[in-house]
């Protein structure tokens, strides 16, 4: 009975396929309803929230090499031994500081649009089917179990 359960719970497992992503979320809305609402409360997030693009740049450093140097005791000749220096890369990205005030901005215009934003993993095989047929029409969120990886409407590193 137990080995039962154990595949039961592994088949059910399988039809989810990775960690939770945020996905806008609204009991009984379509997909159209959704993406148009995230997409509205992007935009408008851009025009009150521009982009402040900065750049961080790493220098690049140089180590400098060393001279070692020994006494031979039985000649008393002098040795050196020289090794060469390193120099590391630097580095640069770019990021844009608005960023987090954005994601912010977004999730309280989708939220005074009446939707929400919650995390559930992306669906696989037969569960994803499942979820496709039925997403013109939103579950509650208790029995939605994935979601489908274009139902990721708002951005990937949303916090």
């Amino acid at each position: 009975m137990r080995q039962v359960i154990a595949v039961g719970i592994l088949a059910l497992l399988a039809g989810c396929v990775s960690s939770p992503v945020p996905v806008v979320y609204k009991t009984g809305s379509s997909f159209a309803e959704r993406q148009a609402a995230a997409d509205q409360c992007r935009i408008e997030s851009l025009e009150k929230i521009p982009q402040a693009m900065v750049t961080v740049v790493r220098p690049p450093e140089y180590r400098p090499g060393f001279t070692e140097c020994r006494e031979d005791p039985v000649s008393g000749r002098r040795y050196c031994r020289e090794t060469g220096g390193f120099v590391y890369p630097g580095s640069s990205h770019t990021r844009d500081v608005n960023a987090e005030l954005r994601e912010r901005y977004i999730g309280g215009c989708l939220r005074r649009a009446g939707f929400d934003v919650i995390a559930k993993p992306i669906c696989g095989g037969d569960a994803g089917a499942a979820y496709v047929a039925g997403r013109d029409n939103q579950a509650p969120a208790a029995s939605l179990a994935c979601v489908t990886e274009d139902e990721r409407v708002i951005p990937r590193d949303w916090r």
